[in-house]
């Protein structure tokens, strides 16, 4: 730490804001485990990925965002999203069906 420079204490929202993560964290692959048992893999990540746009949608509308991306960029974030986004939880999923969460 340089000279004069003062140690800043963390906020306690942030330390709230972490500790939420970490449990939301830590329950999400046990419960993604659990679901898995009731739901082929495929099954679940089109009810996560179809739960997801029903949560953000309506934020969106609300907060007056467009629904869309901008026209130039559709095809890049399309291809972005289906190899990372999409890419990830199908193999995410496919992993926990094979080995214990």
């Amino acid at each position: 730490m340089a000279r004069g420079a003062t140690k800043e204490a963390v906020p306690r929202v942030a330390l709230v804001y972490l500790a939420v993560m970490i449990i939301s964290w830590a329950g999400n692959w046990p419960l993604m485990k659990l679901a898995l048992g009731q739901v082929p893999p495929l099954v679940f990540v089109l009810f996560r990925l179809i739960g997801s746009l029903v949560l953000i949608a309506p934020a969106l509308v609300v907060t007056r965002q467009p629904l869309l991306p901008v026209r130039g960029e559709r095809s890049s974030l399309f291809w972005v999203g289906q190899l990372q986004v999409a890419g990830f939880l199908i193999c995410s999923i496919i992993g926990l069906a094979i080995v214990p969460a």
